[in-house]
């Protein structure tokens, strides 16, 4: 019997799927990226507090994302 370690990566704009050998735990595939948006709670700092968007985005939607923050 032999074990087979497949790591799924699923975009979670569009739903593509990347399937690679191995276990690469959490590091997207190569070309693809993670969006990390933070609102900041009132008060001071950044601590105890806010809401964060945490998505990963395959290349083309990565693309899209890229282009809107760049028009900023």
């Amino acid at each position: 019997m032999a074990t087979v370690v497949i790591t799924r990566t699923t975009c979670d704009r569009c739903g593509k799927v990347d399937e690679r050998n191995g276990a690469e735990g959490e590091v997207p595939p190569v070309d693809w990226a993670i969006c990390d948006l933070q609102y900041r709670a009132p008060g001071a700092g950044w601590s105890g507090g806010g809401r964060r968007i945490y998505r990963w985005l395959c290349p083309s939607c990565a693309v899209l994302v890229k282009d809107i923050l760049e028009r900023c």
